[in-house]
């Protein structure tokens, strides 16, 4: 179970690949059929003229014909010109969609979700959202609102730093509060296990192959448009047919991307459902979901004319049936319903809107506290795997932040202001500095904010920290680019205010501006035997938050557990925000399965006196996110 979340990002690498490959398989067939087109084109055209190319065209086979042509500097330059071509088109489309999933949910007619919305279904779903990001480890995603009645979903972006959901209206409206439950449980699935980063390569992938169908389709249309003289209509004829021809070609795309879209997510739905039972623990809620889509023809349909350029990312299909199970991205309802339900008998529900006065959900099973010898493979056994015990304490955790705050943390102003309030000193000397320097440089509305929260903030236990951090970001990510660099510049100075900087600032910077920049990911390149002087100052930092009462001992632990060589304990408390962050930036670039490895070494660091405190538990989520690996919250 420990290797889990790592077996699973692995193997989306993997899919990556495999991508590439077919991307590669795809191309070569475009390439042949454009050049068998080119042959019989000239072949035909040889045949049918009056010159001498006529009877030396007679005297050859159509074969013959194709091999000259597959040897002549033609074929290598329409060969050159459509590698090109898709290179260009599936690079565009990458870069494109790297910006984040509210590319994808606004192409679908989706609007954001005010993070404060008081409407009852609205604050519903955004409740159910919170609840189960929190309880995965991760930070509270931007929730788009599709206008569909149809019952939907999908979570899109390029990292789940950048993801958003896409709810249809009919989604939000017809479930109940357990069923609704299951299917955001199913869409954090595709974001955990990385199914949604492949989903989003892959649109790029098929951009490419589908490009000159797309461009022969463009042409064709343009020719549709009356004209007047005989050299206009005549050059209007040509279009309509190169458009047709290159449509023709484009088919042979269309099919591989088909094909390619239905071969790489069939199985990764059945993954979804399993995770989805196991993160709520209640199949009944994603089977009714299921049930109630089952129950008219029409009801998961979408009616964005993008709607199939995105159709592998749905909750279920959103567009009408293939002829083919060869072409569908998603198996048959009954299917998925089996599964999850042995016991079902075929019987369907209809989609009416919920009542939502009478919702009640049932009871979760409260998550055991966790023992100090058993919290290495607790913590790591976890991740990616959050249960229906997650979240419930992510629930409790929540209980015990204020209405005042967390209704602040909806509103961009306010949330600068919580922000703010979590970074300023103990030191009262150096907390009026603070207020006085944000004065001069935050909006005054903030300041303001900020002097009626702290109160409130300064008395929040750690394990209540970092959710209200997770609350912040839907609310933090309207900020405008100016008002954004107002607010990073203004975290960095209150980190640097004392002249040195906490492993808890600089987690707290790290999970901000990871998730609310565009930030290039890493190359994973490196082993633990690379990047001995990093882990020596994150071992260290880890012990000085600790405060052990061996010091020493405790960096030990966590160096027999790599069993590393040339580790040297730094007894400087004074570190510098840029000598931790380039650290950390090499530690990144770990290699995905060395990163358990480095994670469990801190444990140990943090099990070494015997004790876990909800701090020192907060400050390992903190860093395993840094190192973009999720962990739900841990009893201690």
């Amino acid at each position: 179970m420990a290797m889990n979340f790592f077996q699973h990002q692995e193997n989306a690498r993997k899919r990556t690949a495999l991508l590439v490959l077919l991307l590669v398989i795809a191309t070569a067939s475009l390439i042949f059929i454009t050049l068998m087109v080119v042959a019989g084109f000239v072949y035909l055209l040889q045949n049918y003229s009056t010159s001498i190319s006529a009877y030396n065209a007679y005297q050859t086979t159509f074969t013959a014909h194709l091999h000259a042509m597959l040897l002549s500097r033609l074929s290598l330059w329409i060969a050159v010109a459509i590698i090109a071509l898709v290179v260009i088109a599936a690079l565009y489309k990458y870069l494109q969609l790297r910006a984040g999933g509210d590319v994808i949910a606004e192409k679908l007619g989706g609007k954001p979700l005010l993070p404060d919305s008081a409407i009852s279904s609205e604050r519903r779903l955004l409740n159910v959202v919170e609840e189960m990001a929190i309880a995965s480890g991760c930070v509270v995603p931007s929730v788009y609102l599709l206008p569909d009645t149809s019952i939907n979903a999908f979570a899109a972006g390029s990292h789940r730093h950048n993801a958003v959901l896409g709810i249809t209206r009919g989604c939000m409206e017809k479930l109940s509060r357990d069923q609704l439950q299951g299917v955001i449980a199913h869409e954090f699935s595709h974001i955990l296990n990385g199914d949604m980063t492949l989903n989003s390569r892959l649109v790029a992938l098929l951009h490419g192959i589908l490009i000159i169908g797309l461009t022969g389709e463009l042409l064709a249309r343009s020719s549709t448009t009356r004209q007047h003289t005989t050299a206009a209509r005549n050059n209007t004829s040509t279009r309509w047919g190169a458009g047709l021809l290159l449509v023709g070609i484009g088919y042979t795309g269309v099919l591989c991307g088909k094909i390619i879209r239905a071969a790489v997510c069939r199985q990764r739905e059945f993954l979804a459902d399993a995770s989805a039972v196991q993160f709520t623990r209640n199949p009944q809620g994603i089977a009714d979901a299921l049930r109630k889509i089952g129950g008219d023809l029409h009801s998961s349909l979408l009616q964005s004319k993008h709607a199939a350029t995105y159709s592998h990312f749905y909750f279920a299909s959103g567009v009408g049936p293939t002829l083919s199970k060869l072409f569908a991205t998603h198996p048959p309802l009954a299917d998925r319903i089996q599964r999850i339900t042995p016991e079902w008998r075929g019987d369907f529900l209809t989609s009416e809107a919920a009542d939502l006065e009478c919702e009640q959900t049932p009871p979760s099973e409260p998550l055991q506290r966790i023992q100090p010898a058993q919290f290495a493979a607790s913590a790591l056994a976890a991740m990616g795997a959050p249960t229906d015990a997650h979240v419930s304490l992510a629930k409790k955790r929540l209980a015990k932040i204020t209405d005042k705050l967390r209704n602040a943390a909806r509103e961009p102003f306010t949330a600068r202001a919580l922000i703010y309030a979590l970074l300023l000193d103990k030191s009262t000397a150096v907390r009026k500095q603070q207020i006085g320097q944000l004065t001069d440089s935050a909006h005054p509305a903030t300041v303001k904010a900020l002097r009626r929260l702290y109160p409130e903030v300064c008395q929040l236990a750690r394990s209540q920290q970092l959710p209200l951090v997770e609350l912040c970001m839907p609310a933090l990510r309207q900020l405008s680019a100016p008002q954004y660099m107002v607010f990073k510049n203004n975290v960095e100075m209150l980190i640097a205010s004392d002249g040195k900087t906490s492993l808890f600032e600089w987690c707290l910077s790290r999970i901000l501006f990871a998730n609310l920049e565009s930030i290039t990911r890493a190359k994973q390149q490196f082993n633990v035997k690379d990047v001995v002087d990093e882990i020596s100052l994150l071992f260290s930092l880890v012990v000085a938050a600790g405060k052990s009462p061996s010091p020493g001992g405790a960096f030990q632990k966590g160096v027999e557990e790599l069993n590393l060589r040339g580790a040297k304990f730094k007894l400087s408390d004074n570190f510098q925000l840029n000598e931790i962050d380039s650290a950390f930036n090499r530690l990144a670039q770990l290699k995905l399965l060395q990163k358990p490895r480095l994670l469990k070494s801190v444990a140990k660091i943090v099990s070494a006196d015997g004790e876990i405190t909800p701090s020192e538990a907060e400050l390992f989520r903190a860093i395993a996110d840094s190192l973009d690996c999720p962990v739900p919250p841990l009893s201690v």
